[in-house]
């Protein structure tokens, strides 16, 4: 279902696309006439263009601007009108001593702004072509130096004229026949110097007047005569001294007068009784006894800042006296040092005053308030005074607004401010240390607007229940504006007494929680730092620390042929029996046991005498060194058994090689009997390996002394215990490792 507000709009957005396409067409309709018109004399561009009003431009209608062009050049752009109505025409920077007579020829419109083209004088004729529909003629930022007698008396229907930032000193009598209608005027920005009586003859309907910044220096009277409907009139930054007042007699219907910025000491002003704003402010008044105002029956505002006074006497507004619609009275940025406790008695209705950016000390002259008097005031400024103390009694209590911010203020009495609604206070830039409790129960703090008490030096007792200040703020909530630092106000929890004690044990219990947490997982993360640290050392080592040997014990015991362990004969490392070749007493031989380890990095050999005559022994001992070992039998080209056993060597690993069996004739002996002995239990012997070498002993060699056998890499080999007995022969030959 559509709404009905869609019937409304459908109907008023077609309307304003019409009338859009249609000002569009016209703009464009303008543009192709000027790009004609420049093809036909042979120029290469237009300097004008053209462009649409918006909807809430007053003045309605196409806009041609024209810019830094030469007046051939302009010429040539005006000449392709055909008498079209425009909105506005806009030529600036385009040099021209004075206006072409025939410049509104061809065009129709209803705002001129001819701007800094260094024009110098302008013909009255000038505007006639166009007389019937000009609203508005701005000719501001030229060089125009007098205004002759009936200058625009052609434009019957203009309401504003801007002539400013000229060199106009001279307005000829009857300048401005003729501008009935003309309602604003602007002159400031020019030379004036003195206005003569009559200057603005012939401008019944004028309401605005700017004078601004015109080096006037004296008004004589009757200047005003003839502004019977003005309403403004603005003569600031000039160069006024003094003033007679009778010089405004005749305006009737003034509503504001501007005479600031000058160098008045003195003036008078009466008479006035439409008057509502009067501004003297910047000037050079240093009492207001030099002011005599009366008569001024509807004055709502009096700027009277930025003066030289110092001190305001009991007398010195007697001149508002007759002023009872006053509500705003300004002494902000004088000297004032002392204001006597009866100085505003003649303003018991005024709702605002000024008083920042003065020399006061306290609010009472002799402990007499002088604010007391007022009994509808509603804001009161005293900032950037030197206030140090503000007692009961000096304020209003019909106040809301206040602001002592930027003075030297140690205390508010208790009772200062009672009594009153405030909705806006500034205590802010002070030597505050507290407030008593109390100071704020008139108002609020959820009533107040607005807040600011930063920048002093507040002393709080957090823990105290009667540190209310933080309380009050905090209840206050956006209303403090505070924008500087309020120091232990913002401390939260401060003033709630036991509350604040449980509160900071709260923070204090979970901030120890916090560090057991951290503790904790600092220490999980320590333990599987440690963990892993573990693992992978005994990763990268255990290879050197190897605790499996067994498979060097039942390797050595394959190599007898009758096992008295009866290790199972089917293993691959099981020797054949071989035939003995020696008698038994005759010469010996030696069998060699190649223990290699299988990283290429280390080589071990053991040498084994064997004899004719078998023997059957046992033989144990550890290796602290081992991490594999592999044994292999091959058979030299003499018959012998050679055994060879290769293994890993890691510092650290332990295996234990045991058992020998004397065959029967022809097989390996692992030991070589020539007398009956036994090995001592226990004994034990320790060599080191050598690097990387090898030793050998020839086939045949026999020995009943000790045979050396070479450990590479460091190694250690430690017979832990040894024994053997003689089966047959008469000697039994010790193993050395």
């Amino acid at each position: 279902m559509q709404s009905p507000l869609c019937f409304v709009l459908l109907p008023i957005l077609a309307t304003l696309a019409r009338i859009s396409h249609s000002k569009m067409e016209k703009c464009e309709e303008i543009q192709r006439r000027f790009t004609d018109e420049e093809n036909r004399q042979k120029q290469l561009q237009p300097v004008c263009s053209c462009s649409e009003s918006g909807f809430f431009v007053s003045i309605k209608g196409p806009a041609v601007e024209c810019e830094a062009a030469t007046i051939t050049a302009l010429n040539t752009n005006l000449a392709s009108f055909n008498h079209t109505e425009l909105g506005m025409i806009f030529v600036k920077e385009t040099t021209m001593n004075t206006i072409p007579n025939d410049f509104f020829a061809k065009m129709l419109p209803k705002r001129v702004k001819i701007e800094k083209c260094d024009i110098l004088s302008v013909e009255a004729s000038v505007f006639k072509p166009a007389a019937d529909v000009i609203e508005s003629l701005s000719l501001r930022e030229n060089r125009i130096t007098t205004l002759i007698s009936r200058q625009f008396w052609t434009l019957h229907k203009m309401i504003s004229l801007d002539v400013s930032h000229n060199k106009i000193d001279t307005i000829e009598e009857g300048a401005f026949e003729g501008l009935e209608n003309l309602q604003e005027m602007i002159l400031a920005g020019n030379d004036f110097r003195e206005l003569k009586a009559g200057s603005f003859e012939g401008l019944r309907g004028l309401r605005k007047l700017n004078l601004e910044n015109c080096n006037i220096q004296k008004i004589q009277k009757g200047a005003f005569r003839g502004l019977d409907s003005l309403e403004v009139l603005i003569i600031s930054e000039n160069l006024l001294e003094t003033l007679d007042g009778s010089v405004f007699n005749s305006l009737k219907k003034l509503k504001i007068l501007d005479l600031g910025s000058n160098r008045l000491r003195s003036m008078e002003l009466r008479g006035l009784k439409s008057l509502e704003k009067l501004l003297l402010n910047n000037n050079q008044i240093e009492t207001m006894k030099a002011i005599k105002l009366k008569d001024l029956p509807n004055l709502i505002v009096a700027m009277i800042d930025r003066n030289k006074i110092r001190t305001l006497g009991d007398m010195d507004m007697l001149g508002f006296s007759r002023s009872e619609r006053i509500e705003t009275l300004s002494f902000a940025y004088n000297n004032i040092s002392t204001i006597s406790q009866k100085a505003f008695q003649h303003l018991p209705h005024l709702k605002s005053l000024l008083l920042q950016n003065n020399d006061l000390e306290q609010l009472s002259i002799n402990s007499a308030p002088f604010l007391t008097s007022f009994k509808s005031l509603v804001t009161l400024q005293v900032s950037a005074n030197n206030l140090t103390v503000i007692r009961a009694g000096e304020l209003p209590k019909s106040l809301l607004n206040l602001a002592l911010d930027h003075n030297m203020i140690t205390r508010i009495e208790p009772r200062a401010l009672e009594g009153m609604a405030l909705k806006r206070i500034y205590l802010h830039s002070n030597k505050l240390q507290f407030l008593y409790q109390g100071a704020f129960d008139s108002f609020a703090p959820t009533s107040v607007e607005a807040i600011d008490v930063s920048l002093n030096n507040w002393q709080c007792v957090c823990k105290d229940p009667k540190e209310w200040l933080p309380r009050w703020l905090s209840e206050a909530e956006e209303a403090d504006v505070s924008e500087g630092p309020v120091g232990c106000l913002a401390i939260p929890g401060c003033g709630h007494g036991g509350e604040s004690q449980e509160f900071e044990e709260e923070e204090e219990s979970v901030r120890a929680g916090w560090i057991t947490v951290a503790a904790i997982v600092l220490t999980i993360i320590t333990i599987v730092i440690m963990i892993t640290i573990a693992m992978l050392y005994f990763k990268d080592y255990r290879h050197q620390f190897p605790l499996r040997g067994r498979r060097c014990d039942s390797d050595l015991h394959k190599l007898i042929e009758n096992d008295p362990l009866n290790i199972a004969s089917d293993s691959i490392l099981v020797v054949p029996t071989m035939p003995r070749r020696n008698p038994t007493n005759g010469p010996k031989k030696t069998t060699y046991f190649c223990s290699q380890r299988h990283s290429a990095q280390t080589l071990r050999y053991v040498s084994i005498n064997e004899a004719n005559d078998g023997a059957v022994g046992t033989l144990s001992f550890q290796l602290v060194k081992t991490k594999e070992i592999k044994t292999t039998t091959t058979t030299d080209e003499s018959g012998h058994t050679v055994v060879t056993t290769s293994e890993a060597v890691h510092p650290g690993a332990t295996t234990i090689s045991h058992g020998a069996s004397a065959a029967a004739a022809g097989g390996a002996y692992m030991q070589n009997s020539s007398s009956s002995s036994m090995f001592s239990s226990g004994a034990a012997a320790e060599r080191s390996y050598a690097q990387q070498q090898q030793s050998s002993f020839s086939a045949g060699h026999s020995s009943s002394g000790m045979e050396s056998s070479q450990l590479n890499s460091g190694g250690y080999a430690s017979i832990r215990h040894a024994t053997g007995e003689r089966e047959r022969g008469d000697s039994v030959e010790k193993f050395y490792f």
